[in-house]
C-alpha cells in the first residue's frame, strides 16, 4: 500500500449502510462528540423505520433509502420530528451516487453489504475522497479498478474490516521490502465445532449465531463458509499489493489478534483488541491519529489464552486460485457467492451447496480485452444469472429426492 494522503480529521461523515451493524457502530462513536463530527448523509436499503430513527437523532442534511416502498413512511416519521426543512429524503442509487459527487463528505463510510456497495465506492474515489471501505466485495470484484482511481485522483482508502484495519495500523512503508508475509486470523463462524456430517441440515438460523461478531446476515453466513475469509485474502492482496502466497489464514477462537505481519528479521508485529469494529471504526475516524473513545484494552489476564489452529478451507482455496488467474475471476467469484448466500437465506439450497455454486461458477468466467467498470458490471450479471440458473436446478434434484423418498408430491424446502 502507498502512503497514505492525510488531511485534518474529518468534520462531515457520510454513513452508508447505516442500519446495519457497522453503520451503527460508527454513529455511536460520531455520536459521542457531535463538536468533532457529524453525520452529513446516511443511508440505507430497505429499514425504513431505522434510517427515520437515526436520522432524528443524528440530523444529517442528507437520507437515501434504495427501497422505493419505503420512501413515504421515512418522510412521514422525519415530518412528525419537525426535520423535514432540514432533511433531504431521496430514493435509489442514482440519488446516492449524485449526492457522493455533488454533496461530499470528509469522510465517507461505505458498509453497503455485497457487490451494491462497488459504484458508492469508485463515486467517492474519482472524487478524490476519502473513503473508509467496510464493503470488501468493493474490493474484490474491482480491486485493480478502484486502486488505479484512487491513484489518479489522489484518493485515500482507509480499511475498516477488523484484519485489514490492523494491518493497516501496523504497516510501514519503509518496512514493506522486508514483509515476508501476513497473517490473518479467522473465528471459524458459527458452525466451527460442527461436524461434516451435520452441516447438511444446518438452517440459516443456526449458521447465524456467530459466536464472537455480531455482524450482518450475508457476513455472517460467510463466516460460516469461510467465504469471509476467503474474500479477505483478496482484499489483502489489493490493498496492500501483496501476492496470495503471502497472505496466511490460522483459525483463532477469540478474535483477539486479528493480524500479524511477519518480517525477514524474523520479527512478528501483531495487532490485538477485543471484538468490537468500534475499534477500527474509531482508527478511521480519527487517522492519522487515533480517536479516545473510551474502549477497553484487552485485559491479558482475563483472556489468559489465546488458541490457533491450521484452517483448511475450500473456499480460502478458491479464491487463492481466483487471485491467481486474474481477469474477471474474482468478480465472478463475488457475484456467485452473493447468490447462493441469499439462496441459502431463503431456504432454496443448503448449505453446503454455497461452495459448489461458486466452484462451478468459476468454470464460467469471461474474458475482457480491458478491466474497466463495465466489463466488471457485465461480468457480476452474467455470473449472477449463471449461479441462479445452477441453484435453480439443484433446488429441482433435491424437491425431486425428497418427493421421492418421502412420498410427498407437494415437495420440501431443500436443506442439504
Amino acid at each position: 500500500m502507498t502512503d497514505k494522503q492525510k488531511i485534518a480529521t474529518p468534520k462531515s461523515v457520510a454513513v452508508l449502510g447505516a442500519t446495519g451493524s457497522i453503520g451503527r457502530a460508527c454513529l455511536d462513536l460520531i455520536g459521542r462528540d457531535s463538536s468533532a463530527y457529524g453525520a452529513s448523509l446516511l443511508a440505507a436499503a430497505t429499514d425504513y423505520a431505522g434510517l427515520a430513527d437515526l436520522a432524528i437523532r443524528h440530523k444529517p442534511r442528507h437520507v437515501v433509502l434504495m427501497d422505493e416502498a419505503g420512501i413515504d413512511p421515512l418522510a412521514q416519521a422525519i415530518t412528525a420530528a419537525g426535520l423535514n426543512k432540514k432533511i433531504t429524503i431521496q430514493h435509489g442509487m442514482a440519488a446516492l451516487l449524485e449526492l457522493l459527487k455533488q454533496d461530499p463528505a470528509d469522510l465517507t463510510i461505505n458498509a453497503i453489504a455485497g457487490s451494491a456497495g462497488l459504484l458508492p465506492s469508485l463515486t467517492v474515489i474519482q472524487q478524490g475522497g476519502v473513503l473508509g471501505l467496510a464493503n470488501k466485495e468493493s474490493l474484490v470484484a474491482a480491486g485493480g479498478l478502484l486502486m488505479a482511481e484512487a491513484a489518479q485522483h489522489q484518493a485515500t482508502i482507509l480499511p475498516i474490516d477488523s484484519e485489514h484495519n490492523a494491518i493497516f495500523q501496523l504497516w510501514q512503508a519503509n518496512h514493506a521490502k522486508t514483509l515476508t508475509g501476513i497473517v490473518l486470523t479467522a473465528s471459524g463462524g458459527a458452525l466451527r465445532d460442527t461436524p461434516r456430517a451435520q452441516l447438511a441440515k444446518v438452517t440459516p438460523e443456526v449458521a447465524l449465531r456467530h459466536p464472537t461478531w455480531q455482524m450482518g446476515r450475508k457476513i455472517t453466513i460467510d463466516s460460516a463458509t469461510m467465504m469471509n475469509k476467503a474474500l479477505e485474502v483478496i482484499e489483502a492482496c489489493v490493498l496492500f499489493g501483496l501476492d496470495e502466497s503471502q497472505v496466511g489464514v490460522v483459525l483463532h477462537r477469540q478474535s483477539i489478534i486479528h493480524a500479524m505481519l511477519n518480517y525477514a528479521d524474523g520479527s512478528s508485529l501483531a495487532h490485538l483488541s477485543r471484538p468490537d469494529m468500534r475499534v477500527a471504526l474509531s482508527y478511521v475516524l480519527g487517522w492519522p491519529d487515533r480517536l479516545a473513545w473510551g474502549g477497553e484494552a484487552v485485559d491479558l489476564l482475563a483472556v489468559a489464552q489465546l488458541d490457533f489452529a491450521p484452517l483448511a478451507s475450500t473456499a480460502v482455496e478458491l479464491a487463492r486460485a481466483a487471485w491467481r488467474a486474474g481477469g474477471l475471476a474474482a468478480t465472478v467469484l463475488n457475484a456467485a457467492n452473493e447468490v447462493a448466500v441469499a439462496a441459502f437465506l431463503d431456504k432454496r439450497i443448503g448449505f453446503l451447496d454455497i461452495i459448489p455454486c461458486v466452484s462451478e461458477a468459476l468454470l464460467h468466467v469471461p474474458s475482457a480485452a480491458t478491466i474497466n467498470i463495465d466489463a466488471v458490471v457485465d461480468a457480476h450479471q452474467t455470473s449472477t444469472r449463471q449461479a441462479l440458473a445452477w441453484i435453480d436446478k439443484r433446488a429441482r434434484v433435491v424437491k425431486m429426492t425428497d418427493t421421492s423418498a418421502s412420498g410427498n408430491t407437494k415437495g420440501v424446502a431443500a436443506h442439504v
